[in-house]
C-alpha cells in the first residue's frame, strides 16, 4: 500500500513539475522519500530519530547555519540522509559547493556515485532544471552552478572550497564516518586525522561563519575523532556546534524496534558492554581496568646510539596463538624504546629462526624468553637456529602484575614506539580489560624486554643465562 502511494505521489511530481519543485524544495522529508523510492524503489523507512535529524537539516538550510555532529548505531541511514541531503540543498541553491571525506575512497566513491544518480535522474532533471557537466566519481559540478568534491581523508582538495560567499546556504564540509573502527584504536591514525582535521580541512571553507562541518559517524572508542570535537568544543576550540545523539536503548526501549528489537540489543550489551556502550549507546566508556591509556603512546625516531638492545620472545601456550617477538633498546639517557614487532605464528623452528634473524639484525645483547611452556625445549630450539645470548624466565605472577611497572615507565613518559605497531598498540590498550580474547603474547613479549632493560620486573625469575656462543660474538664484533 504505501508502494502504490509514492508511486502516485511521483507520477503527480511528473505531471507538475512546477508545483512539485516548490514542495520538494520546502520538504526535506518528501525529497527523501520520493528519491528513495525512485534509486533503490522500496521505501524509506522513517523511525522518530530520522525526522528528528531531518528537521535539525532543515533548519540549518533555512534559518540560520550551525555545525552539527550527530551519531547513531551502524545501519541506520546516517550516510544516507547525508547523501539525499545534499542532493536537495542543489534544488534551494544550485551554486552549493560541497566537500565529502570519509575514510576510504571505494566509500566516498559509493556515496558519490548515489548522489550522481539522483541529480542525473527524469525526475530531477524535470522538476528542479537541474544537470550536470561533469560526473566524475571525485568531482562533480553542476552546469553553470556549484560543484562537490568526494575524497578520502587526506586526499586531494587543494583548489577546493565548501560553501560560498553571502547569507544564503550554499553547501557544506561533510565529514562522514572519518576512521575505520581498528584505525580509532590506533594513536598514530588518530593523531595523523586530528592534524589533517585541524591543518587542511577545516581551511577548505569559502564562508568561514556559514558554511558548516557536518560530521555524522557512529562512536568508536573515547579517543576517536568524534571524542577529539568534542573535546574541542568543550575547551573553546570548535564554536557553533549542534549535537544529536542517537542511544539504541533509551528510557529500557528500543530507538528503532523494527531494525533492533530491545532483546536483540539486551544481548548484544550483555555480550560486549564496551563496544555496546560505544557503537550503540554512543557513549564510550573509559576501560577503568586497562593498565595502558593511548596517551601514553608517543612516537619518536630512535636514536643511533642505543646502549643496549634485548629481544623479548613469549612463546605460545599451544593452539593458534602468535609468539610474541618484540625488539627494545635503552639509552644512556634512561629512555626506552620499542624497535620492532616481529611476532609471527608458525613451527618451532620457523619462530626460532625469526627470534635469532632479529637478534643478529638488530645486533641485539640478549633474548629474554618465558620458559613456563615448552620448559628447556625453547632454549634448544633457539640454539639450534643459530647463535644468540638466551636468558630465560619462570613467570610466577599473573600478566597484568607482570606488566604494571612497564605501564608505569610509559606513564612517566621514559618509552617511546620507534614506528606504529598496530596489534601491539591494540594488545597493550586492552591488556587487563574484559576485551582482551585472546593471549597477549606481543605485549607479554614487549613486558619481558623492558623489564630486562629497566630492572623493573615483577614476577619473574630467571632460569638460565645462556652465554653458548658470547666469546665468538665478541670476537667477531
Amino acid at each position: 500500500m504505501a508502494h502504490i502511494k509514492i508511486q502516485k505521489r511521483i507520477k503527480e511530481y511528473e505531471h507538475e513539475p512546477a508545483s512539485a519543485r516548490v514542495y520538494l524544495q520546502s520538504s526535506f522529508k518528501e525529497f527523501i522519500a520520493a528519491f528513495h523510492f525512485l534509486t533503490k524503489y522500496d521505501e524509506f523507512i522513517f523511525a522518530d530519530f530520522h525526522c528528528e535529524l531531518i528537521k535539525l537539516l532543515e533548519e540549518m538550510v533555512f534559518d540560520k547555519p550551525f555545525n552539527l555532529l550527530f551519531n547513531m548505531p551502524t545501519r541506520t541511514g546516517k550516510s544516507e540522509i547525508m547523501t539525499y541531503f545534499m542532493c536537495w540543498t542543489y534544488t534551494i541553491n544550485p551554486f552549493c559547493n560541497n566537500i565529502r571525506v570519509c575514510y576510504s575512497d571505494e566509500l566516498v566513491g559509493k556515496f558519490s556515485e548515489k548522489m550522481i544518480s539522483i541529480v542525473e535522474s527524469d525526475l530531477y532533471k524535470k522538476v528542479f532544471g537541474i544537470e550536470l557537466s561533469t560526473d566524475s566519481r571525485s568531482f562533480w559540478k553542476v552546469k553553470g552552478g556549484g560543484e562537490t568534491r568526494a575524497v578520502s581523508v587526506g586526499g586531494g582538495i587543494t583548489g577546493f572550497g565548501a560553501g560560498v560567499m553571502g547569507k544564503e546556504y550554499g553547501g557544506c564540509l561533510n565529514i562522514d564516518d572519518a576512521q575505520k573502527p581498528t584505525d580509532a584504536y590506533s594513536v598514530a591514525k588518530s593523531s595523523h586525522l586530528k592534524d589533517i582535521y585541524k591543518e587542511t580541512l577545516k581551511s577548505r571553507k569559502n564562508n568561514k561563519t556559514r558554511t558548516p562541518t557536518i560530521l555524522n559517524a557512529q562512536r568508536i572508542c573515547i579517543d576517536d575523532f568524534t571524542g577529539f570535537i568534542l573535546d574541542e568544543i568543550e575547551k573553546g576550540n570548535e564554536l557553533n556546534w549542534k549535537k544529536f545523539i542517537v542511544p539504541a536503548i533509551k528510557d529500557g526501549k528500543s530507538f528503532w524496534e523494527m531494525h533492533s528489537p530491545i532483546e536483540f540489543l539486551k544481548h548484544e550489551r550483555k555480550a560486549d558492554p564496551y563496544t555496546f556502550a560505544a557503537q550503540y549507546q554512543q557513549e564510550p566508556i573509559e576501560e577503568k581496568s586497562s593498565l595502558w591509556k593511548r596517551k601514553w603512546i608517543q612516537y619518536k625516531e630512535a636514536p643511533t646510539d642505543i646502549a643496549r638492545i634485548v629481544v623479548g620472545v613469549d612463546p605460545a601456550g599451544g593452539g593458534p596463538d602468535e609468539v610474541g617477538i618484540v625488539v627494545c633498546g635503552k639509552t644512556a639517557e634512561e629512555k626506552y624504546f620499542v624497535l620492532a614487532d616481529h611476532s609471527m605464528r608458525g613451527s618451532p623452528a620457523k619462530w626460532a629462526e625469526m627470534v635469532v634473524n632479529t637478534y643478529q639484525n638488530y645486533r641485539a645483547d640478549l633474548v629474554v624468553c618465558e620458559r613456563n611452556y615448552g620448559g628447556d625445549m625453547v632454549e634448544s630450539t633457539l640454539k639450534t637456529a643459530g647463535e644468540c645470548n638466551i636468558k630465560q624466565i619462570v613467570s610466577t605472577r599473573g600478566k597484568v602484575v607482570r606488566a604494571e611497572p612497564i605501564s608505569a615507565l610509559y606513564e612517566r613518559g621514559l618509552v617511546y614506539h620507534a614506528q606504529e605497531m598496530e596489534e601491539l598498540e591494540k594488545e597493550l590498550t586492552h591488556m587487563g580489560s574484559a576485551r582482551i580474547n585472546k593471549s597477549p603474547n606481543r605485549a607479554d613479549a614487549l613486558v619481558f624486554a623492558l623489564a630486562e632493560l629497566s630492572g623493573e620486573g615483577v614476577g619473574m625469575l630467571p632460569v638460565s643465562f645462556s652465554q653458548g656462543m658470547k666469546e665468538r660474538r665478541n670476537r667477531n664484533r
